[in-house]
């Protein structure tokens, strides 16, 4: 009886696991100068509101057709970023992702929180590129570990 009790147990936790991976969103950088279709291109934006706003970021992503992705929020630094209108990315979307950094974030460390359709939730690490005319851009997502 114990035997199948563990059995059972174990196939239902790699069922739960199976579940979450089928709906995992996935996503990936696009670069500007790469040729994609803009003409469908969302725009989302994030913000906080403890602080003054100084410097716009942005990237261009492209969510997968493995799942639905919900932005949740950006934290850096001392700040946490939320989304302004909007935060569901639909299956195979583009979309543009502008953050309003505040004046005092040093921006070393910026981690991308999102969602699937069942709450799980992701982190990604954001590599932010600064250029010399002072624009900034999200260039690469990595996850990190829970």
């Amino acid at each position: 009886m114990i035997g199948v009790a563990w059995t059972l147990r174990n196939q239902s936790k790699e069922h739960r696991e199976d579940i979450k991976l089928s709906i995992k969103p996935l996503f990936f950088y696009i670069n500007p100068l790469q040729n994609y279709d803009s003409t469908n291109v969302g725009d989302y934006f994030m913000q906080s509101y403890s602080g003054t706003k100084t410097r716009k970021a942005y990237g261009i992503v492209k969510n997968t057709d493995n799942g639905v992705l919900i932005l949740e929020k950006i934290v850096s630094g001392n700040f946490e970023y939320i989304p302004v209108r909007g935060n569901i990315i639909d299956k195979g979307d583009i979309f543009n992702l502008y953050v309003d950094f505040c004046e005092n974030d040093n921006y070393e460390t910026v981690v991308l929180f999102v969602k699937d359709v069942l709450n799980n939730e992701y982190k990604y690490e954001i590599h932010v590129e600064l250029y010399g005319d002072g624009s900034m851009e999200f260039t690469s997502y990595k996850e990190m570990d829970k």
